[in-house]
């Protein structure tokens, strides 16, 4: 089922997709922090599917605990979506860094 898009959303969307060298660096720009993103999950020996996706789903012993922590940093991850996951979103590299560094102080 498709999402619901506003008309704006589609105009941007038909603009964005017609800069292609903004898809190549966007494409390229998450695909080398996922990979960062999984190395990171790995080394700190968190639990998550491996993705191909702009967001990675992992495991933490308290999710509520985490997202509280880091909503009150400024970074909102889903949860809800199973026992104890959250779902992080690929951003840019500054916030992929900060948000991993409240992960691994709240794991410890």
């Amino acid at each position: 089922m498709p999402y619901n898009l506003s008309t704006f959303t589609e105009i941007a969307a038909t603009a964005a997709f017609q800069d292609q060298s903004f898809v190549t660096k966007t494409v390229t720009t998450v695909a080398a922090e996922r990979k960062k993103w999984q190395q990171f999950l790995t080394d700190q020996g968190i639990a998550f599917y491996p993705s191909q996706a702009n967001f990675i789903f992992f495991k933490v012993a308290d999710a509520d605990g985490l997202a509280a922590t880091l909503l009150k940093n400024g970074y909102l991850l889903r949860s809800g979506l199973g026992d104890n996951w959250l779902r992080v979103t690929i951003g840019q590299p500054a916030d992929n860094q900060a948000v991993q560094e409240i992960i691994a102080a709240f794991v410890k």
